[in-house]
């Protein structure tokens, strides 16, 4: 779950968890990327491992590691998806400022698109987590057509990937900052 300034009150350390939900465990939040580059980089470098490790442990039948790698992806992807979605939306808003100004730099419409691939992204991956789940459980029948399914929305991520990398512009990636 990311976590926020609502929530960040609530799961801060251990102790503070400890008082509000005992019997979950405290996990340190995800640090987010530094800047806009350096969140598409990361999130370059998780569709390289979605495509890789988790595809290869998937293949071998490993779901419980290719459930911990996901574990892993996810809320890195999450976090640094959304660096570079909010990123995008805070250029928007202060080029309609300077769009008075006449400036030539208007990011809405990309930076709509880039958080729709977004959405779409971050259900998918979790939807291949709980398939995930599903097929550790045996709810999906034998190994086989358990790992049939998650491949196929393994596919399905690695296309969202895709749409949300063509959505963000490569043009600005050095330029707008976090």
């Amino acid at each position: 779950m990311p976590i926020d300034d609502r929530v960040r009150a609530y799961v801060e350390t251990p102790e503070v968890l400890a008082r509000f939900a005992p019997d979950i465990k405290w996990v340190p939040p995800v640090t987010p990327p530094n800047s806009y580059a350096d969140a598409v980089k990361e999130l370059e470098m998780l569709k390289s491992d979605c495509e890789g490790t988790l595809i290869s442990s998937i293949s071998r039948g490993q779901l419980e590691e290719a459930g911990k790698e996901l574990l892993r992806i996810n809320p890195r992807a999450i976090v640094a998806g959304k660096v570079v979605v909010e990123t995008l939306a805070d250029h928007t808003l202060v080029s309609r400022e300077k769009e008075l100004k006449k400036a030539k730099v208007d990011l809405s419409m990309k930076a709509l698109r880039a958080e729709a691939a977004y959405t779409a992204l971050v259900n998918e991956m979790g939807g291949c987590d709980i398939l995930i789940g599903q097929g550790l459980r045996g709810d999906l029948g034998v190994t086989t057509a358990a790992q049939i399914l998650i491949l196929e929305t393994l596919k399905e991520v690695n296309g969202h990937f895709d749409d949300f990398f063509r959505a963000i512009p490569d043009a600005y990636k050095n330029k707008l900052v976090a």
